[in-house]
């Protein structure tokens, strides 16, 4: 019986051996970058008895693979996802596991990362969002310890997040999109802007108003000279309907930027709208403010024109400026008994009503041209265009010119 049993933990001591022999030899192969004949030795390691739970054998075979992965002329759709599970399976037999590991496992995270851009671009939302995922993992490897140092990896993990969020949100996950981009701003991200905006584009996704603008008012303290979170901002108070906080802002964004034809047209809107209140359109008075204000709209307006001349809507809107104040004369004129032949306030008031049309006039005229002459509008183009001709049409109407009313009624039919 001694015998038998002597034998027997010979048998074992030279299979142990053996595989231990296999492995020195993958490890030459590898070094010599030829990984066919690493891949079988490592293959068969895993699968023994003896080392399917040694952290080397799992290591060369991740090895083994990368080396197939990043061969162009050896193109395996498999060895990235075979080389990430393998060296991460080294990871958990060995959590100490020595450095030589660490370049690897970041070239890991690069194929990762690029195979999920590849989904992300196929529409595979799900699939990018794993390998995007898988990035973050590998980063945060022991604990998030081992890769600390690593500026390179520490950016690639942050887009690995941000980009992992856009796919779970276009994947129908909204939720855990926000959640990733949360724990980003407040954690390891708090430097990058790219994680600000894209949890502020979530947060108008979901339309969650008071959530969004504490972020944006987070990344404006982070990033002060930031235009994009300060044209955030503005378009928050924009789109939510905010006037009496946008115009200050408005107005401190165009001091700094006094040549941005953009803030100079969102501005003029922010006067507009002071000068004429929606509620107050058929109001036969107007603030004390008004003539203040509505100079300040026709400076604004007039700068933006002047920066870009063939712009459609600096015009169009420009044009509504005058057209409003023509309008409030209108109604003025309402109020009178227009058949009095000696009314000379009713005279008085249609003249000064034509020179606001007057005034108007060039603004929807050029509107009207630019976008004519462009062609293949979308709809936002479609409608200033339509838009223009039925003001040019009440001018031409109001101040009777029968040539010019008759052809843009045409245009007008032809446009329907």
């Amino acid at each position: 019986m001694k015998n038998i049993l002597f034998l027997a933990l010979i048998g074992v001591s030279t299979a142990a051996w053996a595989q231990k022999s296999a492995l020195r030899d993958a490890r030459d192969f590898l070094s010599e970058n030829n990984y066919k004949r690493a891949v079988p030795l490592t293959n068969e390691a895993i699968k023994n008895a003896e080392t399917k739970n040694d952290a080397e054998a799992w290591f060369l075979r991740g090895m083994a693979y990368l080396q197939w992965a990043v061969d162009a002329s050896e193109h395996n759709s498999e060895a990235p996802q075979l080389a990430y599970a393998s060296l991460t399976q080294a990871l958990v037999l060995k959590q100490d596991y020595a450095a030589e590991i660490n370049t690897p496992l970041y070239a890991v995270a690069t194929l990762k990362f690029n195979n999920a851009v590849g989904f992300y671009q196929a529409k595979s939302f799900e699939q990018a969002y794993n390998d995007f995922m898988a990035v973050y993992a590998i980063y945060k490897t022991g604990n998030g310890k081992r890769f600390s140092e690593n500026s390179e990896f520490r950016t690639l993990a942050a887009s690995a997040r941000i980009n992992g969020a856009y796919a779970a949100m276009n994947a129908g996950n909204r939720n855990a999109a926000i959640v990733l981009l949360e724990e980003l701003v407040k954690n390891e991200a708090r430097d990058d802007s790219n994680a600000y905006q894209a949890l502020i584009e979530m947060y108008i996704a979901t339309k969650e108003d008071t959530k969004q603008i504490a972020t944006i008012k987070a990344a404006r303290s982070q990033f002060p000279n930031s235009t994009l979170f300060r044209n955030l901002e503005l378009n928050y108070y924009i789109t939510t309907g905010k006037g009496d906080e946008l115009l200050p802002k408005l107005e401190a964004a165009v001091e700094k930027d006094p040549g941005n034809p953009e803030l100079l047209f969102n501005l003029g809107n922010a006067y507009t709208k002071v000068a004429f209140p929606p509620g107050e359109a058929k109001s036969l008075t107007k603030r004390d403010n008004f003539p203040e204000v509505f100079a300040k709209a026709e400076k604004t307006y007039r700068k933006a024109v002047e920066l870009v001349p063939d712009n459609a809507d600096y015009n169009y809107n420009m044009g509504i400026l005058y057209y409003n104040y023509a309008s409030w004369y209108n109604v003025q004129m309402a109020a009178k008994d227009k058949n009095r032949p000696d009314d000379k306030q009713y005279e008085q008031l249609k003249a000064k009503r034509n020179e606001q049309f007057a005034k108007a006039l060039p603004f929807f005229e050029k509107s009207y041209s630019v976008l004519d002459k462009k062609g293949g509008l979308n709809a936002t183009e479609k409608d200033t265009h339509h838009s223009s001709m039925i003001a040019l049409k009440e001018i031409y109407t109001r101040t009777g010119n029968s040539g010019q009313k008759a052809m843009i009624e045409k245009r007008l039919e032809g446009s329907k």
